[in-house]
């Protein structure tokens, strides 16, 4: 008689594993599929009945308990220290016993979780590394959850052990949560700091995975449950060390230079009215070179350098300021202005930038110094140094109003950032379009090949235009999207995000009201406004940051001595 091979007992293990666990499958798959849809369903709904009743916190705990019991039922029937229950099968060895389960949670716990998973990494743009990154997080993720569960069952004798052992878990993990300086108190981290933890948390899993199926190995093979049970101990113990005692950071990408940087020029003084490349003013009397058609220029910081003293100073100028309404926009005139050579020159303009409140047009030089608390026959004794932030605009598409209006819309950014469009909706008074900056990405490999510029201690987001064109009156509406800040308004800024993946919906809204002025004046009703116009989404890409010092001559003209005026009538 020959032997049946150690493959054939393996799947004939998993085979009857499926047999006896397929109604718990379904439940699983059930709760998975739930779980996508909520999270799809929240992100796209502007006022869901569902997050009042925290759905999202059940399904998570759910799915979780779900694939533990799983393993816990799987395991349970066979391990060799259970008093309550014997093999479901005729003896097939030890060692393919341990394989065919491990094979059974592979195929119905982990691989169905990240095929369901995965459905909503579609038309992100993500490339072979993402797509690895991200599965093999969802890999991870699952086979911690069946390793500590198909472990720990190995060493109990009984069902209560493992009950007990749970709830023990279980407290554990609720006090870990609530300790003080876990939520709100924590001390704030750089952002090299925390892909620092992100980075050692990865491999601390990675190794208590090794050594979570390592114990689950000894106890059921060779059955040596003290040994086994002082390698899941150890494991437990090492992997938050590790994870601390890690310091080195492989996600954080490189700062972005500004590529055309040799070709850029400062100009001081006045211009020369038969000069015909006088530049582009950022003053007056300073004005810059060599900018690109469509690239705009923004001061990131501007103050004089004393090199006993770190730079920038308090009271240094910026066109960047931090919003305190709690929006994430930046956008400002200079980027309006770079989007009209795009449109006829007769175009009417107007505006509605996001930080209103922040920003109302550059400073004047006397402004200037004054916020630095200095006079200008002290301003032009010393350096100063600027700090210039350059970005592109960039057309991303150009679609009927209707399109907007009526239906939903999605755009790829780039590769882990999509733009997304809710239909518009009248709403507390109001027509209002909702959307969002869609982010998704895995945390521990980044999706972008340098990093947003860093000014005053946040780092800039992609910011957009909506621009409305009436192709009638020849007017155009530029409209900055008004993406929300998380800390301020962490309500419409939905995190997603769970350990090694990074999944937020950076939430905006338009507000609008057909023109009252057109209604009552041409007699236009509203389906006539919508469609005389078209709709044109912009990007402020990127291109780098750039740096320029001004000796004190330089800042003598710049600063030029104020002529003696006539005294007013």
């Amino acid at each position: 008689m020959n032997a049946t091979s150690f493959s054939s007992r393996m799947f004939h293990q998993c085979r009857a594993e499926w047999r006896h666990q397929y109604g718990m499958v379904l439940l699983w798959l059930a709760v998975l599929l739930m779980r996508q849809w909520h999270r799809a369903h929240e992100a796209r709904v502007t006022f869901s009945k569902l997050s009042i009743a925290g759905f999202d916190l059940w399904l998570e705990v759910g799915a979780l308990l779900v694939a533990a019991a799983l393993a816990w039922r799987s395991v349970s029937a066979d391990t060799p220290s259970n008093t309550d229950t014997f093999s479901l099968t005729r003896p097939v060895g030890q060692a393919a016993l341990w394989c065919g389960k491990l094979l059974f949670l592979l195929s119905s716990v982990i691989l169905p979780a990240a095929l369901v998973v995965s459905r909503s990494w579609q038309g992100f743009g993500f490339g072979a590394g993402q797509w690895a990154a991200m599965t093999g997080t969802v890999l991870l993720t699952g086979g911690l959850v069946c390793g500590i569960a198909g472990a720990l069952t190995a060493l109990t004798s009984t069902s209560r052990q493992v009950f007990a052992l749970a709830v023990l878990a279980v407290i554990g993990a609720g006090i870990e949560m609530v300790m003080p300086g876990r939520a709100g108190d924590q001390e704030v981290i750089t952002l090299e700091q925390h892909h620092a933890e992100l980075c050692g948390s990865f491999v601390a899993a990675v190794s208590a995975l090794a050594g979570l199926l390592g114990a689950w190995w000894l106890a059921t093979v060779p059955r040596r449950r003290v040994l086994a049970a002082c390698c899941m101990t150890g494991t437990l113990v090492a992997a938050p060390l590790i994870a601390s005692a890690w310091r080195t950071d492989w996600i954080t990408p490189p700062v972005l230079e500004y590529a055309n940087a040799p070709k850029l020029g400062l100009i001081v003084g006045k211009a020369d009215p038969a000069d015909k490349t006088p530049g582009r003013g950022l003053w007056p009397t300073l004005r810059i070179t060599g900018l690109g058609k469509d690239e705009v220029a923004s001061i990131a910081e501007f103050a004089p350098i004393d090199d006993k003293a770190s730079w920038p100073p308090e009271g240094s100028y910026s066109d960047l300021k931090d919003n305190d309404g709690g929006y994430d926009s930046w956008l400002h005139h200079e980027h309006t202005r770079a989007l009209f050579k795009h449109y006829p020159a007769t175009t009417l303009w107007r505006q509605q930038i996001g930080n209103n409140a922040m920003y109302n047009g550059r400073q004047s030089l006397n402004e200037v110094i004054q916020g630095l608390r200095l006079k200008r026959e002290g301003a032009i004794k010393t350096r100063w140094r600027l700090r210039l932030v350059v970005h592109e605009m960039k057309r991303v598409a150009t679609l009927p109003f209707r399109q907007f209006w009526t239906q939903e819309n999605e755009f790829l950014i780039r590769p882990g950032l999509r733009l997304e469009f809710n239909a518009y909706a009248w709403l507390r008074e109001a027509w209002e379009m909702h959307g969002r900056a869609h982010r998704l990405h895995s945390s521990v490999l980044s999706a972008d090949a340098h990093r947003g510029a860093n000014v005053r201690g946040r780092e800039l987001s992609d910011d957009f235009f909506l621009v409305l064109e009436d192709l009638e009156l020849k007017e155009n509406k530029a409209l900055s999207l008004g993406l929300v800040q998380r800390e301020k308004q962490w309500s419409s800024y939905r995190d997603r995000s769970y350990q090694w993946q990074t999944d937020e919906n950076q939430g905006f809204e338009i507000r609008m009201w057909t023109p009252r002025e057109q209604e009552v004046i041409l007699k236009r009703t509203r389906d006539e406004w919508i469609d005389a116009q078209k709709a044109s989404v912009w990007h402020a890409e990127e291109r780098g940051v750039v740096e320029f010092e001004l000796t004190a001559a330089q800042m003598a003209e710049v600063l030029p001595e104020p002529k003696a005026g006539v005294k007013k009538p």
